[in-house]
This record gives structure tokens, C-alpha cells and sequence, in this order.
């Protein structure tokens, strides 16, 4: 093992929570956006009212919070990615993904 610690160790949540709380005070201050992990996945809630919007919103903080996790050694799975949008039924001419640095997600 070169770095980290061994799975089921003691340690590992709490180093875990030290290392990753920078990337959940992203969107710190921001009442449309939430940031949630769990183990090793994470959530990315955006709201708005407009829905170009706050696609555009998303897309940005997802980029944001790859910097950050990629700052801090470790990789993102953007293959692995998922993209879901709620939206009003008769809303029309909508974004049909999110963009994620060299790629596309589609809802």
C-alpha cells in the first residue's frame, strides 16, 4: 500500500472526513446546492427555477468539485457518472446533458 489506509481500519473514516470536507463546503453558502458523500460516492444536488440555468449551475460545481477531488490525489470516474433532472412537465427546449470536462452526461 503507498498511500491511505488499509479498508476497515479505525482511521479511515476520520481521515476521510479531514480530507473531504473541503470538497463539501463547495457550494458552503449556497442554499440551490448541496454537496453529499457517501463512502465513495458523491451527490450533487442543484434547484432553480429556470432549468437552462441551473443545468449551466450544475455543470459548473461538478467541475468544481473534480478539481478539488482531483487536488487532493484521487481520481473521478466520469464514466461512471449520472446525471438525473426534475423538471416541470411542460417545460420545453431543455438541456438534454450536463457537460463534464471533456465530456457529456445525459439525463
Amino acid at each position: 500500500m503507498k498511500a491511505g489506509v488499509p479498508q476497515g481500519s479505525v482511521l479511515g473514516p476520520v481521515l476521510w472526513n479531514l480530507a473531504f470536507d473541503c470538497v463539501l463546503g463547495i457550494a458552503e453558502g449556497d442554499e440551490d446546492s448541496k454537496i453529499l458523500c457517501y463512502a465513495d460516492d458523491t451527490l450533487i444536488v442543484v434547484t432553480g427555477k429556470n432549468c437552462k440555468r441551473t443545468c449551466l449551475k450544475a455543470s459548473i460545481l461538478v467541475n468544481r468539485v473534480i478539481d478539488k477531488i482531483r487536488g487532493l490525489g484521487l481520481s473521478v470516474a466520469t464514466d461512471k457518472t449520472e446525471a438525473i433532472l426534475f423538471r416541470d412537465k411542460r417545460a420545453e427546449g431543455l438541456p438534454s446533458s450536463i457537460s463534464i470536462r471533456d465530456t457529456f452526461v445525459n439525463f
